[in-house]
């Protein structure tokens, strides 16, 4: 079969590779769809050393079970899946806490297990035994549930900070994550959502979210316009998604007494 294969940073190819051995414990999907991190842009351009090549990449997968070995439970050919691809361990401190997130000893699909830009993917037991395996609704289109995965991810930062009904939230940074912390504060009953973003064109496809208030951070003062619109108090929670140190720092000014700051977007090395 063909795939993507990760070597070293500026260096991804398109190969033939064995297609995935069934077994007993694991499950054979068959890829319908796979969305691009922005972790794998990453990967491609400078590298992360939790890689491990040659290495199939891509995660952000939805598919359908085309194999489920004889001691694999509760899943059936034919049924939708996708993935929580962070594979932890089970058995460390932060796993015990319920904290697989931050597990030291995690193997992500993609990084430690080939991931999904293939026709076919191998689903290990680890994951099984770990609950990384999430069946899809009948509801739920394909091009939607790949974006389980980031949105996961999004939904996990605001309960961190504990958006709720009737705060006011602020998002630096309106790339794809951006647009998804906005949907999902809306979700959580947020009074008012604001978010930054400088740049066209996503600009332009921020301002088709309704019931957000767009904000241009190269033409409008933003601690003006947070100012106005809480009162004097600042946002009960500043989510920045963008990778800046500025924008990091400007968060502490603009969160109210009380109010909470989740710096989502990694930094670049060096900054």
């Amino acid at each position: 079969m063909q795939a993507v294969v990760y070597h070293a940073p500026g260096d991804i190819r398109v190969e033939e590779r064995p297609e995935p051995a069934s077994a007993a414990g694991n499950l054979i999907v068959r890829v319908r769809v796979c969305a691009i991190c922005g972790t794998d842009l990453k990967l491609a351009t400078v590298g992360n050393p939790r890689c491990h090549p040659p290495r199939i990449i891509g995660h952000e997968m939805v598919g359908e079970i085309v194999h489920a070995g004889a001691d694999v439970h509760g899943f059936a050919p034919g049924e939708r899946i996708t993935l929580a691809t962070t594979v932890a361990c089970g058995n460390c401190p932060y796993c015990d806490r319920g904290l697989g997130n931050m597990c030291p000893n995690a193997k992500p699909i993609s990084y430690d297990f080939d991931g999904a830009f293939a026709p076919l993917v191998a689903i290990p037991p680890m994951a099984l035994a770990g609950g990384n395996v999430i069946r899809v609704p009948d509801a739920v289109p394909d091009d939607a549930a790949t974006l389980s995965e980031p949105l996961s991810c999004a939904i996990n930062a605001q309960e961190l900070v504990s958006v709720k009904a009737g705060d006011r939230v602020l998002i630096v940074g309106g790339g794809p994550l951006g647009a998804l912390h906005a949907e999902v504060a809306k979700a959580l009953g947020a009074a008012d959502v604001m978010i930054v973003q400088r740049s066209e064109p996503r600009l332009s496809l921020l301002r088709k979210l309704r019931d957000v208030r767009v904000i241009d951070g190269a033409a409008e003062d933003v601690a003006a316009v947070v100012k106005e619109r809480t009162d004097g108090l600042g946002a009960n929670a500043v989510i920045v998604c963008a990778p800046s140190r500025e924008a990091q720092e400007q968060a502490i000014s603009l969160a109210r007494k009380g109010g909470a700051i989740s710096l989502f977007g990694s930094l670049p090395k060096g900054a």
